[in-house]
């Protein structure tokens, strides 16, 4: 796996699509540069009372054909990916 860019998405907005970091990372997503999107946790998209946005985007990311992965230890020791 290549490293293409590690984006700083600072938490605060709930909604991803009105953050940078997020945005940038759908940029990756459409010009085809990122084929897997590394979070640390589910949260880092959208907090958890919110799960209807994170959903959106873990959908979004999915019908692209991108995989979502997370670095979180009990989550990557699992595989760390949404199915």
């Amino acid at each position: 796996m290549t490293i293409t860019e590690v984006v700083t998405d600072p938490y605060g907005e709930p909604d991803p699509c009105n953050r940078e970091g997020w945005a940038r990372v759908r940029n990756l997503v459409e010009s085809g540069a990122a084929g897997v999107v590394i979070v640390r946790w589910p949260s880092s998209i959208a907090p958890d009372h919110s799960p209807d946005l994170r959903h959106r985007e873990i959908g979004w990311l999915q019908e692209r054909g991108v995989r979502l992965r997370y670095s979180w230890a009990p989550l990557a020791s699992t595989g760390g990916e949404t199915k």
